[in-house]
């Protein structure tokens, strides 16, 4: 058996896509790891919170209460994660627009 050279992969920008979804609630969940970069972009969404007051959809959270809340957040790609695309890296950049 010969060794494998590198392999290479053709990728059409127009179809990578990276999905990241935020949503609050009260309730306590255990994050993945201790990430000090991870946790400072949390601190900075909970800093720049304000009141949210929809009464059509029954929502109102004051400022204050947001520290009170977690942040439950999701990365989806739908190209692969092990080549090197910087997949993570493109979820953390959604989030932080």
């Amino acid at each position: 058996m010969q060794p494998s050279g590198p392999s290479s992969m053709t990728l059409d920008p127009a179809h990578l896509c990276t999905t990241t979804t935020v949503a609050i609630s009260p309730l306590t969940r255990t994050a993945c790891g201790s990430m000090a970069r991870f946790q400072s972009c949390l601190k900075e969404i909970h800093s720049r919170a304000c009141d949210v007051d929809d009464e059509e959809k029954g929502i109102k959270i004051a400022k204050k209460d947001w520290e009170n809340l977690h942040l439950h957040i999701a990365f989806y790609n739908n190209f692969p994660t092990a080549p090197g695309l910087a997949s993570s890296a493109a979820g953390f950049a959604c989030l932080g627009r």
